[in-house]
């Protein structure tokens, strides 16, 4: 009769494995044993601790949406006060290019700049 040498070598593979799965068993068990007794309640205080902070963090971001959106506002409402005041700076420059014609081109500097003081007079009293 023939040594059964397939089957011993398939049970000593199979011996390894289980001693590879038991050794990490003792290391996982060591490694829970170390733990400190009250790990759960560092845990719990932890995930507090952080849902404070989210809680924080997220009316941070709520407030600081506002005040870009106020920003945004503001500056939009700037930039159409601007914009308007281009066009009447360049009615005025307009009027200005204009001023005199006709009167055989004798445009008369001082007239000129007088009719212009008036006209930044009545932009200034308008704001």
């Amino acid at each position: 009769l023939a040594p059964p040498w397939e089957q011993l070598f398939a049970l000593e593979h199979r011996t390894m494995d289980h001693q590879l799965l038991l050794e990490q068993y003792r290391n996982t068990s060591q490694a829970l044993q170390s733990l400190p007794a009250n790990i759960d309640e560092d845990i719990s205080k932890k995930i507090k601790q952080l849902l404070n902070k989210a809680k924080k963090m997220e009316k941070l971001c709520n407030t600081t949406n506002f005040n870009a959106f106020d920003t945004k506002t503001e500056a939009d409402s700037l930039f159409s006060e601007i914009k308007e005041t281009d066009v009447e700076n360049r009615g005025i420059v307009s009027q200005l290019q204009g001023y005199g014609i006709g009167d055989k081109e004798g445009k008369s500097i001082a007239s000129a700049l007088f009719e212009a003081k008036l006209l930044i007079g009545d932009i200034r009293d308008s704001n």
